[in-house]
């Protein structure tokens, strides 16, 4: 607590001026004789910050009272679900361990009725537990065969209507070598391929796909400008982003031609 070592309006010690501190000497300050309202304001600013950090360490043990006592009702009704009620201490060990009667006490708890029903009860929640982990994952098995089954037929069914001519077919089956899905593995150079046909038939879609192949991985950066500059041609003027991201790709094309 704050305390103020002179009397304001009275008589004063043999100090000039006044001094304010606490009563462990921190925040020390001094004041002259025609200043006692201002140490009579750091007076009760230091009493104001003293209140309130004890109202903090109160508030603080509470809540930690209310935590504890939290964990042990937890503790409590887990324990009351399983069939136990451990609210009371066990008993006191025996002084002298006699085994014949610990067998004894044992086979009264395992004869026990309800304590029979328990670990019948928890052993069947057990095993249905486990049939039901056990259909759950022959499920999302059968689902994930199926779904590669389904993918794999409609590749081939796709790749037949590709190898007749269909620019739409041709671009797809780009896309599916190109990232490695429906069973197939990533193969660029398939990738290209069907992606080139598509684009030569007026594929729009292809367009920006058969620069990039031409680019990155061919490193004809000619034609790769060639098809981006199409792309761009066929871009939606309401597609801003794509547009940007077009002439983005094409001015970079054309710094790596013409850098010299």
């Amino acid at each position: 607590m704050a305390e103020i070592r002179c009397t304001f309006g009275g008589r004063r010690d043999t100090l000039d001026g006044y001094i304010v501190q606490r009563d462990d000497g921190t925040g020390y300050r001094r004041f002259s004789d025609n200043q006692e309202w201002e140490a009579r304001d750091y007076y009760n600013s230091l009493q104001a910050l003293d209140n309130q950090e004890k109202s903090n360490r109160l508030q603080e043990e509470n809540l930690k009272i209310q935590q504890a006592n939290f964990k042990v009702q937890q503790a409590n009704t887990n324990n009351s679900r399983l069939g136990f009620n451990r609210n009371f201490p066990p008993p006191p060990p025996r002084p002298n361990y006699d085994p014949e009667y610990a067998e004894f006490l044992k086979w009264k708890k395992e004869t026990d009725p309800e304590y029979v029903k328990f670990k019948q009860e928890k052993a069947r929640n057990a095993a249905e537990a486990e049939q039901r982990r056990l259909e759950e994952g022959a499920r999302k098995q059968k689902e994930q065969e199926q779904k590669a089954q389904n993918e794999k037929n409609y590749f081939e069914q796709l790749l037949k209507t590709a190898s007749l001519g269909n620019a739409k077919s041709q671009y797809e089956v780009g896309v599916i070598f190109e990232k490695g899905t429906h069973g197939v593995g990533k193969n660029n150079n398939e990738a290209f391929k069907w992606l080139l046909k598509s684009a030569e038939q007026g594929h729009i879609d292809a367009y920006t796909n058969v620069s990039y192949m031409y680019g990155s991985i061919k490193g004809n950066y000619s034609e790769a400008l060639k098809w981006a500059r199409k792309a761009l041609r066929h871009v939606e003027v309401t597609d801003t982003a794509l547009k940007t991201a077009c002439e983005d790709y094409i001015r970079s094309l054309e710094a790596v031609l013409y850098k010299k």
